[in-house]
């Protein structure tokens, strides 16, 4: 009987060192598990926050692209616009300094031949006072000749 009692007293002892160790490596298994759920829960939040960052950076990136971009746009329309300014002035200027020229000379030759008329006017008047004069001394023979031709009769 006390054998039997020993058995039983060391089966229980067995059956309990056994439950404590299935307890033991059940809590170490959930421990573990804990540890592994805890640990992909960073790495997860950890990937999350750099994809986070990589599209911030890249979204900044762009906005000072597109920025660049634009004042790249902005300094050659203004380098164009002023381009075609200077351009227009200068056609303008050669149009003007043109049509001055043209001016001037329009106003040499109404002068020269103003002047040209003047002279022909001035020669005219000089040759029909020759005319005149040559006229009258030719009268003058003719009377002074008539005269001793009629004395020459007497």
């Amino acid at each position: 009987k006390e054998a039997a009692e020993k058995e039983r007293a060391a089966k229980e002892a067995a059956e309990k060192e056994k439950a404590a160790k299935d307890k033991a490596a059940k809590e170490k298994a959930e421990k573990e598990k804990a540890a592994k759920e805890k640990a992909a829960a960073k790495e997860k939040a950890a990937k999350e926050k750099a994809e986070r960052e990589k599209a911030a950076k890249e979204a900044k990136e762009l906005a000072a692209k597109e920025r660049a971009d634009k004042v790249a746009r902005d300094k050659a329309e203004r380098e164009k616009a002023a381009k075609e300014k200077a351009e227009r002035e200068k056609a303008a200027k050669e149009a003007a300094a043109k049509e001055k020229a043209e001016r001037e000379k329009a106003a040499k030759e109404a002068k020269a031949a103003k002047e040209a008329a003047a002279k022909e006017k001035v020669a005219k008047e000089a040759a029909a006072k020759e005319a005149a004069a040559k006229e009258k001394a030719a009268k003058e023979a003719a009377a002074k000749e008539a005269a001793a031709k009629e004395k020459a009769a007497k």
